[in-house]
């Protein structure tokens, strides 16, 4: 390609998240050369900041970077990715997910053995011991459980509500592991029913053992404020215990609901972390695959790069594009590393080609709460940007190594994300994501056409990204209204106008008048969707019903409708919403949403 004459063309780039075919059409308008990305890569996304730099040399350092190569053809140029290419991130991927399923097995087999110990036996002990089985000595590590519900705070102890995961999942036969691994539901109870996994026959008693721990705890910290000491009797009820592992092996979620007489009142909703997703593998498979030591060789060290003249001048002043970074609240920063990379080529002449994913940076986390000045606007506060050059921005923006590989060639900065053999199938085009982008500026909501084409186009792995659970995904509207809700979205999308007419006025639809693929679909919707966390679920009666819901026999008793009501966005007007429903009406009906979907646009309160 250096020979080429077309190719001296010097460009000047400024793309970010751009998807590879959209990349190579600009080049080829400034080049007058034919320029294609085979359709197997013509969606993965790229970010380019040149300027005055020969066409081949970019186009190198792109195919260079994401491992893909260039074949002439009669007009040009095409772009690809090779067998061996693929051989090699499939490998990758391959040691990526054993690496995680192996950790989560032996988070839950330590979660298990901490169980056999009598709870209160357990809590005389340390919390830092009783913790040992979700703590790493390694401080990379993430914290591994977090708590929503009735507690801001967790005693002493371990929570009553993970040493009962660990019993329960000690009574488990190997066909319910099956289904644990495969995302299905595991139910346990404190009256002994056929296909639910048991509970301790002192649960009621070490419920109060818990809630003394945490009066106590409360008085510790607070001890100046009058807190209630009495403690309610012992509770008599059924109590179920709801299992559910994340499709990514990430979390398990535990829900405890109590059986309260015609429906069954969730007690407390809480997840165990069972991996780390943040930070380089060490003593693993991932760690010892050669595909992954090349980039361990490739990247600069980051002393070398204080040493590099091309980054020794000083950044320059200006004002950053505040909308591209979002300040969360306790000062944490949400930032792709494509934005971070950006904002460096704007306050430097180096040049900036990398990978692109909408996943947020961890390389920093939050903000320092300081005065700013011009130089460093408030959305901006970040303590990689002291650095005076960029020599000092590049080091301690990898000092951490925990966003990707970084390589300094001249003036050019490369980066790679690390774990992007395991983003690339599940980075959502930006073909889908940017009509939504345009959407959601002119209007603020997004309407149910909106999510239900979004949800027709994306994949599996796609799904599970923009999932709130993964919480990396970095988009300008309220994705949680996704989250458990994508696969009802399919299933709506698939009903034809009448259909949807019907269920909107409330009127069922059975299962009976389904076609075979809506079939498919209503049973996905249901295995899929977060009702077992909703604040109305099921009866004791159809608790038997949780473990077996995608299945015909199950499906064939229930109907779909609309719940229709009217919600909030935060800080926002009042607008329609819908509720997609899965059940038997009127008698008791499991909701396909966390979250409320609006209804339209134009239909503001």
């Amino acid at each position: 390609m250096d020979t080429d004459q077309p190719l001296q063309t010097p460009l000047t780039l400024h793309l970010k998240m751009t998807p590879l075919a959209e990349f190579l059409a600009r080049v080829s308008q400034q080049c007058a050369i034919s320029l294609q990305a085979d359709k197997a890569i013509a969606d993965d996304k790229v970010t380019a900041i040149v300027k005055h730099k020969p066409a081949w040399e970019v186009l190198t350092k792109v195919s260079a970077l994401l491992d893909l190569s260039w074949e002439k053809t009669e007009a040009g140029y095409r772009l690809y990715q090779t067998q061996e290419a693929r051989r090699q991130e499939h490998s990758l991927r391959q040691a990526y997910q054993q690496d995680r399923r192996k950790e989560a097995q032996e988070r839950l087999q330590a979660l298990m053995a901490t169980s056999q110990t009598d709870f209160d036996v357990l809590g005389q002990e340390d919390s830092d011991s009783t913790y040992a089985y979700s703590a790493a000595s390694d401080d990379r590590q993430q914290p591994k459980a977090f708590t929503f519900g009735i507690r801001s705070h967790p005693p002493n102890g371990l929570p009553l509500h993970h040493y009962l995961a660990g019993w329960a999942l000690r009574h488990a036969t190997p066909g319910q592991w099956k289904r644990l691994w495969r995302g299905v539901p595991l139910i346990a109870s404190t009256d002994p029913q056929r296909d639910l996994l048991p509970l301790p026959s002192r649960l009621h008693e070490w419920q109060q053992t818990e809630r003394l721990r945490q009066t106590q705890f409360l008085q510790s910290v607070h001890p100046n404020v009058k807190i209630d000491t009495r403690l309610p009797p012992p509770s008599a009820e059924c109590l179920y215990l709801i299992l559910r592992l994340s499709p990514d092996d990430r979390w398990l979620d535990i829900v405890t609901w109590k059986d309260e007489g015609p429906r069954l009142h969730c007690q407390e909703a809480t997840g165990v972390g069972l991996t780390s997703c943040v930070g380089r593998p060490q003593d693993s498979i991932l760690s010892e695959h050669p595909g992954y030591g090349r980039w361990l060789q490739w990247e600069t060290p980051p002393s070398q790069m204080l040493d590099n003249p091309a980054l020794q001048q000083p950044l320059r002043q200006g004002n950053q594009k505040a909308g591209d970074l979002h300040l969360e609240p306790h000062g944490a920063i949400r930032a792709t590393p494509s934005e971070r990379l950006e904002w460096l080529a704007d306050h430097s002449d180096l040049s900036i080609i990398a990978d692109a994913f909408r996943v947020h940076s961890f390389a920093v986390q939050f903000a320092r709460v300081r005065q700013m000045d011009h130089f460093r606007p408030p959305s901006l506060m970040v303590p990689e940007w002291d650095a005076a050059t960029p020599a000092q921005w590049l080091e301690q923006y990898t000092r951490d190594q925990v966003d990707g590989f970084v390589r300094v060639e001249g003036d050019y900065v490369l980066f790679r994300h690390l774990h992007y053999w395991q983003l690339r199938p599940s980075e959502v085009p930006e073909r889908l994501l940017r009509p939504l982008e345009r959407t959601a500026r002119q209007t603020e909501v997004l309407d149910l056409a909106d999510f239900e084409d979004l949800a027709t186009h994306i994949t599996p792995a796609q799904e599970i990204a923009l999932s709130a659970q993964s919480g990396r995904y970095h988009l300008p509207f309220d994705a949680r209204m996704l989250d458990g809700n994508i696969p009802a979205l399919r299933f709506w999308a698939s009903l034809n106008s009448h259909q949807q007419q019907r269920a909107l006025r409330k009127i069922p639809i059975s299962w009976a008048e389904l076609t075979a693929r809506q079939q498919r679909l209503f049973g996905k919707a249901l295995d899929g969707g977060h009702w077992w966390q909703t604040a109305l679920l099921f009866t004791s009666e159809t608790v038997n019903m949780v473990a077996h819901l995608s299945e015909p026999v199950v499906c064939a008793d229930l109907s779909f409708y609309c719940e229709e009501h009217v919600f909030s966005m935060p800080d926002g007007p009042l607008h329609r919403g819908v509720t997609l429903t899965f059940g038997k009406p009127y008698i008791a009906y499991l909701s396909a949403n966390q979250y409320s979907l609006p209804l339209t646009r134009p239909n503001l309160i």
